[in-house]
């Protein structure tokens, strides 16, 4: 705007203030509702316009870049995780479908599958297993952190091992880290997947420091039928993992 037409305008806007506050008796022009929105656009964008503080804008260019930086990495992240979980969910398909061996001899006796495992100096051992329809059997619910209820017509198979530690200190045992796959052959015949828990004792995903010379539970739960429960004659244990595998007659 040059300045004969900034002169006008301020001096317009003046002359209606001073004729607003005068108490003048000559009524005034009367606006249409889109004319005075007209000119109150008009007059805002004036004075936004000679405001030295006003920048035009609501953000800095800084905090967008820094916004679509963080939207960017975001979508990269959720990418990259959702690959790795279709690659583990393809590669624990490609198990499933592989034959599993239901007979055959195990290569390695019990007291050494810890060896296996990575936790040694503790040692592994089995104590035998339970069967029942709720997994702790008995406890106050308050203080169960993790509980498992069989399914109708069937029935838990709690394979119960004891995890030593003879040494004079403390050890840890991290046996999730290792990501192995455990799955029990029944009666030389059907393999069945260890069921997944979130308990502690739970073999599988143990991580815990067992205390010098004492001993903690550890446990690996099957779902089986109610008939093949009743019938169990013989268990063969089986890990993958950490680029092998292992098997170990239980009883």
């Amino acid at each position: 705007m040059n300045l004969g037409k900034k002169k006008f305008c301020i001096g317009i806007m003046t002359a209606c203030v001073m004729l607003a506050l005068s108490g003048c008796s000559d009524p005034m022009p009367e606006l249409s509702e889109e004319d005075s929105a007209k000119i109150a656009e008009y007059a805002a964008g004036v004075l936004i316009r000679h405001n030295k503080n006003y920048s035009g804008k609501i953000v800095s260019d800084k905090v967008i870049e820094e916004q679509l930086r963080r939207e960017q990495e975001f979508k990269e992240n959720t990418d990259r995780y959702i690959s790795l979980l279709e690659a583990a969910k393809a590669e624990e398909a490609e198990e499933d479908e592989k034959e599993p061996d239901a007979g055959g001899k195990a290569d390695m006796p019990i007291s050494e599958l810890g060896n296996f495992l990575n936790i040694t100096p503790v040692t592994l051992s089995y104590e035998g297993y339970t069967v029942c329809d709720n997994w702790p059997e008995e406890s106050n619910p308050e203080d169960v952190f993790f509980a498992l209820t069989a399914t109708p017509g069937h029935q838990l198979c709690v394979l119960k091992f004891a995890l030593a530690n003879p040494v004079s200190e403390d050890v840890p045992v991290n046996i999730y880290d290792g990501r192995f796959r455990f799955t029990v052959t029944v009666n030389n015949s059907k393999v069945y997947p260890a069921q997944a828990t979130y308990a502690i004792e739970d073999l599988a995903v143990y991580q815990d420091s067992i205390p010098a010379g004492e001993t903690r539970e550890a446990v690996l739960i099957l779902e089986l039928t109610e008939e093949e429960a009743a019938q169990i004659q013989s268990l063969t244990l089986s890990v993958s993992g950490g680029g092998g595998s292992a098997k170990v007659f239980l009883e």
